[in-house]
């Protein structure tokens, strides 16, 4: 099970960089374009804050999106960081 600070990034008091920062680091830049893309494809579809939470369920997601964020403003904000890096 993924622990529930995946997508958040560890707690501050660990001493560690965020999910952006540690993870994109190390992970193949093609990969995270296609992940990027998967959300901006995702976010195109006429879906509601509902049809997110399903599609997070259906992709296999076992957390639920940081406080304050909504399922869709979450893929937004990751593919916005995403894309920033």
């Amino acid at each position: 099970m993924t622990p529930a600070w995946a997508w958040r990034g560890p707690p501050a008091r660990w001493g560690c960089r965020t999910f952006s920062t540690s993870h994109t680091a190390t992970t193949d830049p093609q990969l995270v374009a296609r992940l990027v893309g998967e959300l901006h494809e995702l976010l195109a579809l006429p879906l509601d804050d509902g049809d997110y939470a399903l599609a997070a369920a259906e992709l296999g997601m076992e957390v639920g999106p940081p406080e304050p964020f909504s399922h869709g403003a979450w893929f937004q904000s990751l593919a916005t960081t995403l894309s920033s890096i």
